[in-house]
């Protein structure tokens, strides 16, 4: 046990007490058990430092206060209250007091053991509390800090008593707290317990009353009777943000009806003005009621002594060790990631006169501005981060967010510059001494830990940049200025107006800062960018102005606009002014807000205020003069309205000019409400008025009475009411009193003109999807996201339209929009918590895996999905197998994910990888992709990488190319995790083998990429050895270089290929050399050889053995051998077996579901339709091709089609342009053959030179190529070129067809020489040569027995038969 002597203690107590044990230890003090020696009686000892960052002066004066405490409680006799012994002072400004020492159990404990309590206990120890308190409270002293932890639970009799601990201890403390700058407010021990307990009013930093004990001491009455706290959270944010807010706080349904119920509501309405009760009052109430019909517990607590030396601590500090803390504290720990608007005020002073400041001078007169900057920034719920000297930081959206804090943050800037110069001019004219302000504000995220334990070490509050960058802007601003940094500008342009600011000269500010200096604005200020069109609204717009024109005409209207946060219910209030132009109107705009629900009349009196003081620059006798013209410039008599008008602006009512009202409070109230009616009354009678009022859902219950008497008489006047609040509004007037207007979110349509117009130009595809997918329709979040698309460079223009740009990663979620966001998610208490872990999983989650991954317990889990569903965050979605949840919105979703820390990011993700793979087989064989996800995210690289490849597979197998692309580069990418090289190749070497034939598919064979992963997979064979990618390498390296002509190479590659098969006895491999082996016979004019060839590629191709090939290769073999021999047959004269080919080619395609090799086959029919020159079955076959190149994404193909498309069309332009795109591709192997197309169609459309230069062009590129079977076709086509231009018996002509005939001969190309025999046998008849004409024709048209009717050969039947032969 740690030694409890302490030396100061010793010396104070000159013997007269034995310290025996340390009991606690807290932020400001120890608790000690010790023995009064002269009684021996056990006694308990309280030790505080009062020395800690504090002067002399402080420490006297709290040292003072203390004591004055102490006699307090010394007179305070009550059995319920633990009794003050003794107190004094200690060596180093310590203080001590000494108190009975109670064995027993505090209330925590006793709860924490035993849950809920019986309801007649409960009664009677909260009748104990309350005679406690009064007892206290009729000596003006005041608990501050009444809980669980602070009431005993002494056993002396036959039931328990209670007991008050601390008694004066909280006023010390409390002052402590408040003198410590605010990071070690957070890190004690009290200051963590007291905000599930403290009231509303302490918790804004306002002196606590009796009021705030006796709300405290409801919350512990509702905790006895629940056996839960009432305000939980899993950080201190959550807490107070339920404690701050306006809802009231929950009674469970049992005590809702209850007498003692409407009790509690008393005791604990939040607004301590509304909490009208006395402990006296509550202590005569509750003992006139019976609890005994409440729930009782199941069995009686059998009550045992307490031990008289027990070593309870009677004063409580710590109860917890970081033993006892659990795993979600600890988790929550670490913090999260957090947007906070930082404000920083450096102060300075200097004297008028020569010489320095006096240092008590500066002392008083910047501590006296840094209590005036402190007092505005807790007025605009600003956090007070430190004051140090002449610097005091303030964070607003901490400890949690409001969608609006950036704005308060510089309207508290603004306060806080107006009051120290109004302040400041004074004290230099009294003391001689000036006094500076200058501000710096700046946004940013930092890591906030406001929710670490006190048992935890290590940095706490908030780490980061963002305070720092606050810090050196404020040193670098001009007195009295405010600079801001972009960041921050661009949250509050439309609300302030802003100037460029100087450059900055701090050293330590990032080069090339933009920064603006922040002017003053009223609070409609919007500043003076111009407004995006509105989109998607023209009928709402039209149906707002069909009720104006019943407003002119005196037929007052009232709307009610709704919608959720960003629908753009501004906008078209906004557009409505705009629309109305210079019609005769007057148009008051107000607004209410979050901070304003308790303000009476807050937007009214705004408007007023602005209505009498719009640069609000009047000093309040100013403003009482503006005041007196407004009314009676509307015919009001002041004697009357004066007084109610005056104090409603808060302006002071001379006594000598105006008597106030002598009327009770609530006909004051009535009156000011008749008054402010008729003032608008008055308004409509010059001419009509527009009063547009938005945010209801946060108006004050008294401008909700007004509004509803408004909407009653609003028929009778020229007034057009227009309202806006959010779909959580209630409205206090009948539904049949006002039209309301919903708006929804935008159609697809109009999400992509909003973002086109933001962007300033069309967007891509992949752009509006981005955008489309993650704003849901919602106008500010479209306009927003584009905003930051651009400025992250994400968002490029490239080719008239604005494109993603590749590897530049799109913000999470928008600056501009995640105070608003993360305002909902901070409002959710510890729901937060689960929807962050709910975002890990992405949009869409089941219900079953988030149970595996939530530390909560099944019912806690339930309740926090419920709360997000009613808070509109998540929909439900039923299903067979439970419920699936989907966040409403993409960027709530990725707000909450982006609070995260990313270990516990880390953290979440392996644990929902490992749930997966645990109990979710199903989803590890369907979705391996979300595997890959979450392991990768776990940063379990090993694990996402074979998920990964598994994922492209599967992709590959359904032809989804763009798939496999995706998750072998993530893949890839993830290799760098792998330190062994054999292992890190072979990984490499798979996902290179899954990613070649997606790249051929999408790319293209002669695709660069596709040859850097053939290549880079050849290099790394000679790393792994022997490999299952060994043949698909050298089969893609083989098809790139044969497709750009260099068969030389290929052969040498296909040898491998060869040997590698008969190696292994691999005939699949050698069938898939073969494919390309005997389209190279082919392509050389070695007919008979590409036959046999792709005979024995079809033969060996087992139909089960090898239907991979398709996902390995990317092509199917068979299909492969098939469309070869189709090409060959139909050159050998065997129209009909090449055709049966080609379809068996296509029918086999289908049967596999692959895309490539399916529009392969369709291009071999389609060069056999064209050599037919049947333009109608070539447009039929497009027609299929286009759809499988649709779904398939068939790029390179497209360039085939597209050049038979143009020669269907007769588009010349299209055909050429197609060509070129396949010389683009680089793809040189059978382009002679698309010159001779390109060459006929010029010929046909008359542009003979043209179709000459063609046919020259293929010619050349075949003898370079090596391509001998296209020379044939060629000299046929020049014949009839030099037949059209030289004259229908040209020598030159016949020479080509000669020669033509004579190489297709050669070549065994039948239906080439059938072709060319049949142009020149009608030269030789058209020149009077018949009988030559049909002995050439008769011999090789006796050689055909099949494919008679093709047009070839139909053809020359015809022919032969006008010359007179057998046919």
């Amino acid at each position: 046990m740690k030694n409890p002597m302490d030396p100061n203690l010793l010396e104070a107590f000159e013997g007269r007490y034995e310290l025996l044990s340390e009991l606690g230890e807290g932020g400001f003090g120890r608790v000690y058990k010790a023995r009064q020696v002269t009684t021996g009686q056990n006694v308990a000892v309280k030790l505080l430092r009062l020395t800690e960052g504090a002067t002399p002066e402080s420490v006297e004066r709290r040292s003072a206060r203390f004591e004055r405490e102490m006699k307090l409680c010394a007179q305070m006799h009550h059995p319920n209250i633990v009794r003050l012994i003794d107190s004094g002072r200690a060596q180093g400004g310590a203080v001590y007091s000494i108190f009975e020492f109670v064995p027993g159990k505090n209330l925590a404990q006793v709860l924490a053991e035993e849950g809920v309590l019986d309801p007649v206990e409960v009664r009677h120890l909260m009748l104990q509390l309350l005679d406690a308190l009064a007892c206290a409270h009729a000596q003006n002293v005041v608990h501050r800090d009444l809980k669980p932890a602070n009431i005993m639970v002494v056993p002396t009799g036959a039931r328990r008593n209670a007991l008050v601990l601390d008694f004066g201890i909280g006023s010390v403390t409390d002052e402590l707290t408040r003198a410590e700058p605010q990071p070690r407010i957070t890190s004690t021990n009290e200051s963590l317990g007291t905000p599930s307990y403290a009231a509303p009013e302490q918790l804004r930093g306002q002196a606590p009353t009796p009021r705030s004990d006796l709300y405290a001491w409801g919350l512990v009455f509702l905790e006895c009777l629940t056996g839960k706290r009432v305000f939980e959270g899993a950080t201190v944010a959550e807490v107070i943000f339920q404690q701050l807010s306006s809802e009231p706080v929950p009674l469970p349904a049992f005590l809702a009806a209850h007498p003692v119920g409407k009790l509690l509501q008393r005791a604990t309405a939040k607004d301590p003005a509304q909490r009208t009760v006395s402990a006296e009052v509550l202590l005569r109430q509750l003992e006139a009621v019976d609890l005994s019909n409440l729930p009782r517990r199941a069995a009686p607590v059998r009550i045992q002594p307490a031990s008289p030396n027990a070593e309870t601590a009677t004063v409580e500090l710590s109860s917890r060790t970081p033993n006892a803390l659990s795993t979600r504290a600890r988790r929550w720990a670490e913090g999260e990631r957090r947007q906070l608007t930082v404000v920083c005020c450096t102060l300075s002073a200097t004297a008028t006169a020569p010489g320095p400041v006096d240092i008590e001078e500066l002392d008083h007169v910047l501590g006296a501005q840094q209590e005036v900057c402190i007092e505005i920034a807790r007025r605009y719920n600003g956090h007070i981060a430190s004051a140090l000297g002449d610097i005091v930081l303030f964070y607003f959206g901490y400890p949690a967010a409001r969608e609006d804090d950036a704005r308060r943050a510089a309207q508290a800037a603004l306060d806080m510059v107006a009051e120290v110069q109004r302040r400041g001019r004074a004290i230099e004219s009294e003391r001689g001494t000036r006094v500076e302000i200058r501000v710096g504000l700046h946004t940013g995220l930092v890591v906030s830990r406001e929710q670490r334990d006190p048992t935890l070490s290590g940095l706490g509050f908030v780490v980061g940049t963002t305070p720092k960058l606050a810090f050196r802007l404020s040193t670098s601003a001009p007195p009295g200025a405010i600079l801001l940094t972009g960041d921050t500008q661009q949250l509050v342009r439309k609300h302030f107006p802003l100037e460029p600011g100087p450059t900055p000269v701090h050293d330590l500010l990032p080069p090339g800062l933009e920064t603006f200096v922040l002017q003053g604005a009223d609070a409609t200020w919007s500043g003076t960018e111009v407004a995006l069109s509105l989109v998607g609204r023209a009928r709402e717009l039209d149906l707002l102005l069909s009720r104006w024109e019943q407003v002119r005409t005196g037929q007052g209207q009232a709307v009610l606009v709704t919608g959720e946060p960003g629908i753009g219910k501004s906008r078209l209030t906004r557009e409505l002014g705009d629309k109305l132009g210079v019609d005769p109107h007057t148009w008051l705009e107000a607004r209410c807000t979050a901070d304003s629900s308790s303000q009476a009349y807050f937007p009214v009196v705004d408007l007023l205020t602005r209505m009498v003081d719009p640069n609000r620059d009047l000093s309040p006798e100013g403003r009482l003069k503006g005041l007196e013209a407004l009314l009676s410039g509307y015919s009001f008599d002041l004697a009357e309205a004066m007084p109610l008008f005056a104090p409603l602006l808060s302006l002071p009512l001379p006594p000598e000019r105006w008597a106030p009202l002598d009327v009770s409070p609530l006909k004051h109230r009535e009156l000011t409400r008749n008054a402010l009616l008729a003032f608008l009354a008055a308004l409509s009678e010059r001419q009509p008025v527009v009063l547009a009022l938005e945010d209801l859902h946060w108006a004050d219950p008294s401008t909700l009475e007004l509004l509803k008497e408004l909407v009653a008489e609003v028929s009778s006047s020229r007034l057009f009411a227009v309202f806006s609040a959010r779909p959580e509004f209630e409205p206090p007037w009948p539904s049949s009193s006002v039209m309301q207007v919903q708006l929804g979110a935008l159609a697809r349509a109009e999400v992509e003109r909003l973002a086109a117009a933001a962007a300033g130009g069309p967007l891509s595809a992949e752009a509006l999807e981005e955008i489309v997918s993650r704003t849901d329709g919602i106008p500010l979040f479209i306009e927003e996201l584009v905003r930051a698309l651009l400025e992250s460079g994400a968002l490029v223009q490239r080719e008239g339209r604005f494109a993603l740009e590749v590897g530049k990663g799109s913000p999470v979620v928008p600056g501009t929009l995640r105070d608003l966001l993360v305002a909902r998610l901070d409002r959710l208490g510890r729901s937060k918590e689960t929807a962050q872990v709910a975002s890990v999983l992405g949009r869409e989650l089941s219900h079953e895996l988030l149970r595996h991954l939530s530390p909560l317990t099944p019912e806690a889990l339930d309740a926090d999905l419920e709360r997000l569903v009613g808070a509109g965050l998540l929909h439900r979605k039923r299903r067979p197998k439970g419920p699936v949840y989907l966040f409403k919105h993409a960027l709530v979703r990725d707000a909450a994910y982006d609070s995260m820390l990313k270990r516990h990011r880390q953290q979440v993700h392996g644990k929902a990888a490992a749930a997966l793979e645990e109990h979710f087989p199903e989803v590890v064989n369907e979705r391996p992709d979300l595997l890959a996800h979450h392991f990768a995210s776990a940063n379990l690289k090993r694990k996402a990488i074979v998920y990964a490849q598994k994922a492209a597979f599967a992709a590959l197998i359904r032809s989804a190319y763009v798939e496999v692309i995706l998750f072998s580069r993530l893949g890839l990418s993830w290799l760098d995790a792998i330190d062994d090289p054999l292992e890190r190749a072979q990984l490499e070497l798979g996902l290179n083998g899954v990613l070649a034939p997606a790249l051929m598919s999408t790319q293209g064979w002669r695709s660069q990429d596709l040859r850097n992963v053939a290549e880079r997979s050849l290099e790394l064979l000679f790393t792994v050895g022997e490999s299952p990618y060994a043949a698909p390498t050298l089969w893609v390296l083989s098809i790139y270089y044969h497709l750009g002509g260099d068969q030389r190479r290929v052969r040498g590659l296909l040898d491998r290929l060869v040997a590698l098969a008969q190696a292994s006895g691999d005939a699949g491999q050698e069938a898939v050399a073969l494919t390309i082996l005997s389209n190279i016979e082919l392509l050389e004019g070695r007919l008979g050889e590409a036959k046999a060839k792709a005979d024995r590629c079809v033969a060996l191709f087992d139909p089960v053995a090898h239907r991979m090939h398709r996902i390995l290769y990317g092509q199917d073999t068979r299909v492969g051998g098939e469309v070869v021999l189709c090409r060959t047959l139909w050159l050998l004269g065997f129209a009909d077996q090449a055709k049966a080919h080609g379809e068996a080619a296509v029918a086999w395609g289908r049967e596999l579901n692959h895309g490539t090799s399916i529009g392969l086959s369709f291009i071999y029919l389609l060069l056999m339709a064209q050599e037919h020159g049947d333009r109608t079955e070539v447009t039929r076959l497009i027609s299929q091709h286009a759809e499988l190149s649709h779904r398939y994404g068939l790029v390179e193909q497209s360039a085939y089609v597209g050049i038979l498309r143009g020669w269907a069309a007769k588009d010349l332009e299209a055909m050429r342009r197609s060509v070129a795109m396949r010389e683009a591709f680089g793809t040189e192997m059978d382009q002679p053959a698309y010159y001779g197309m390109l060459a006929e169609l010029e010929l046909e459309l008359g542009h003979v030179d043209a179709a000459l230069a063609s046919v020259e062009r293929g010619r050349e590129r075949a003898r370079a190529l090596g391509e001998g079977y296209h020379e044939s076709r060629m000299l046929r086509v020049k014949g009839r070129v030099l037949l059209v231009r030289d004259g229908g018996t040209a020598l030159s002509a016949e020479a080509c067809f000669r020669q033509a005939a004579e190489v297709a001969h050669a070549q065994g190309a039948r239906m080439l020489e059938l072709q060319a025999v049949t142009a020149l046998a009608r030269l030789l008849q058209t020149s009077g040569r018949q009988e030559e004409a049909r002995q050439r024709l008769q011999i090789i048209y006796s050689t055909f027995t099949e494919g008679l009717g093709t047009p070839p050969v139909a053809e020359a039947r015809a022919l032969l038969e006008a010359l007179g032969g057998d046919c």
